[in-house]
């Protein structure tokens, strides 16, 4: 899934890709100069790795902007709330800014479905992690942006997610969240 990657309000380019094929599905690696993503691809799943191998010292959140599709959103705030991609109003603001593990959270998981495809966004690392909903009333579209915050003013170490796809053709979407 094609992504957009900002540095607070700062777009990130691109400066390095290396792309690796095996068996197993695809790697592809993209250098952002202080940060690297690492997405692996097989047939129903990308998995996404935010890797920090010297470490950021910044107060700014890095996100991931995918997206903006003709498919239904489940967001989790509470217990999870069913937001329509025709819905013609405009959306409140979520509780402590959409931020995992908190009111506005409860799940870090998300859902694109429509009547014949989905996508399941799950966070596995959802610490100093968030996300917001893009809701374009005028063009009846909805699409998401995670977040990662620092924690304690640096990014360290990596962050994971991945987004599983599932269609009509499926037998079942047990084991979704495995």
């Amino acid at each position: 899934m094609k992504f957009d990657v900002f540095l607070g309000e700062t777009r990130q380019n691109v400066i390095g890709e290396k792309i690796i094929e095996t068996g197993l599905g695809k790697t592809r690696k993209l250098s952002y100069g202080s940060f690297e993503i690492t997405i692996t691809e097989n047939s129903n799943e990308e998995k996404y790795r935010v890797n920090f191998p010297n470490g950021i010292k910044t107060r700014e959140r890095i996100y991931l902007e995918f997206p903006r599709v003709q498919l239904n959103a489940v967001i989790p705030y509470n217990q999870g709330q069913f937001v329509p991609f025709d819905y013609d109003k405009e959306l409140d603001d979520l509780p402590f800014d959409g931020q995992f593990a908190s009111s506005s959270a409860y799940l870090p998981a998300m859902f694109l479905i429509g009547k014949d495809e989905g996508h399941a966004i799950i966070v596995e690392d959802y610490e100093d992690a968030g996300y917001n909903l893009i809701h374009d009333k005028v063009n009846k579209t909805n699409g998401f942006k995670l977040y990662l915050l620092p924690s304690l003013g640096e990014f360290k170490g990596s962050r994971t997610f991945k987004i599983k796809y599932f269609n009509r053709t499926a037998r079942s979407i047990q084991g979704l969240l495995s």
